[in-house]
């Protein structure tokens, strides 16, 4: 089994591998929105402030086709490495920085 779901030996079990081998007739889903959030590690962050401060934002698919132009952030660009029509509306005020 553990040959089948590794094929490549790396020690890493894909999650489409392994729904595929387990739950074949579950059918893969994607949400077209979802919450996310965000925190970068440091200082700065939290300036004052001694607890963990999150930022979230709602993420948005879009369809390439119907994708408009955004301005990009950084984060926004790692983000899109994932999830390449990916549109975040971030609460609060600004964009988190990566830096």
């Amino acid at each position: 089994m553990k040959r089948k779901l590794d094929s490549e030996e790396l020690g890493i079990i894909l999650l489409s591998s392994f729904m595929d081998e387990f739950y074949p007739s579950e059918e893969s889903v994607t949400p077209e929105a979802f919450i996310l959030y965000h925190y970068n590690g440091l200082k700065r962050s939290c300036p004052g402030e001694k607890v963990v401060v999150y930022r979230d934002g709602r993420a948005t698919l879009v369809d390439f086709e119907v994708k408009m132009y955004s301005e990009n952030s950084p984060i926004l660009t790692c983000l899109q490495t994932k999830w390449p029509g990916l549109e975040v509306e971030w609460c609060g005020d600004g964009v988190p920085s990566l830096n």
